[in-house]
């Protein structure tokens, strides 16, 4: 009996894809296409127009191309930013130097273009629920990132995502503020804000679907288990 109960609980775990690759994923970007850097030279950094790198042609990223700016604001000038660049191949890295902290910005929007990315729907009909984003290195408590999603319509969602670690970082898109609709997307953005010194790094952001928590398996285990029990003793 036991086990089959154990059988059963493996089989349903599969079914809910416990441990499991999403099936379906959308990629945003992965930065392993293109290459470039942008640079602050000026302390401070003025209003405008402040300095930005656009890299197009890229099959890479949603849209076929990524905005990169830095926004004025930062203390002294050190903030670099670079896409695929030595020694941080197939990646987004941004560094502040000593004494310097600093914001930049990535956009999706094919380059600004009419309609941005036209209506993108980021849940592949309804598949995916999680926007993911790949942590590869960050000062932990000094940077914050935060999205910005918005429709075809002019409605907008957002999140701020502090204390961040290494790793796949997947969020519902449950965990959004505001009304703007995911299945339809002309423009994303996201802000990275890093502290003095501080430094991060990034290889993949994509949507997905996240998986039911394994302990949903482990409960159903534990009910079937208490079943067959009950059965052989009746």
């Amino acid at each position: 009996m036991k086990k089959i109960a154990l059988a059963l609980a493996l089989a349903a775990a599969g079914n809910l894809g416990v441990g499991s690759v999403s099936a379906a994923e959308l990629l945003i970007d992965h930065f392993s296409v293109g290459t470039g850097f942008v640079q602050d030279t000026i302390d401070p950094i003025p209003p405008a127009p402040f300095p930005s790198l656009n890299i197009l042609g890229d099959g890479d990223a949603i849209g076929g191309s990524r905005t990169i700016a830095i926004v004025p604001g930062g203390t002294q000038n050190g903030t670099f930013a670079a896409v695929n660049r030595s020694p941080n191949f197939n990646q987004f890295f941004q560094d502040q130097g000593t004494g310097s902290s600093g914001t930049t910005t990535i956009t999706w929007d094919k380059n600004g273009a009419a309609g941005g990315l036209g209506g993108v729907d980021l849940t592949l009909g309804g598949t995916n629920d999680a926007l993911q984003v790949n942590i590869t290195s960050i000062d932990q408590g000094m940077v914050t990132l935060t999205f910005d999603i918005v429709d075809s319509t002019a409605g907008a969602r957002q999140l701020t995502l502090p204390g961040l670690s290494v790793g796949a970082q997947p969020f519902l898109f449950t965990a959004f503020t505001g009304t703007g609709n995911f299945t339809s997307v002309n423009s994303i953005k996201l802000t990275i804000a890093a502290g003095v010194a501080s430094d991060v790094g990034l290889d993949l952001v994509q949507t997905r679907s996240v998986p039911v928590p394994a302990t949903l398996a482990l409960l159903g285990l534990g009910l079937m288990g208490v079943r067959l029990r009950r059965r052989k003793a009746a």
